[in-house]
């Protein structure tokens, strides 16, 4: 009985651990792509591809929101990280990922969008 208990506690922890690599590989792709995003374009494509893919991730198609993002990937010359294309593979992981990749873009996307009304107020008050 023994054994059984700490292969239940084995499989939980194995699986805390994927979750984990799965939330800091969404963070990473999450800074990574919206950085070099903002350098080619603007918060205003930004937001219009935040967008799309909440869209789509709320139809449940959360392989295809990763595919728009492998597309990102594409635009700004960065190859995605192991871990990601990983993500791609299982709906549960690419659901997991994005899910998690949409609730760090918000934050980051408020962040942005703060910094370029600071920048306005300050060059207006020049």
């Amino acid at each position: 009985m023994k054994w059984k208990k700490n292969e239940a506690q084995n499989s939980e922890a194995r699986v805390e651990k994927l979750a984990d690599e799965v939330r800091s590989t969404a963070q990473q792709s999450m800074e990574a792509l919206w950085s070099a995003f903002l350098e080619v374009g603007e918060l205003d494509m930004v937001r219009a591809t935040e967008k799309a893919l909440r869209l789509m991730v709320s139809h449940g198609d959360c392989t295809g929101a990763m595919k728009v993002l492998e597309g990102v990937y594409a635009l700004v010359e960065i190859a995605p990280s192991e871990d990601f294309t990983d993500c791609q593979q299982y709906p549960a992981l690419a659901q997991m990922f994005m899910e998690e990749f949409l609730a760090e873009s918000e934050d980051f996307i408020f962040d942005a969008g703060m910094e370029d009304v600071l920048a306005l107020l300050m060059d207006e008050g020049q």
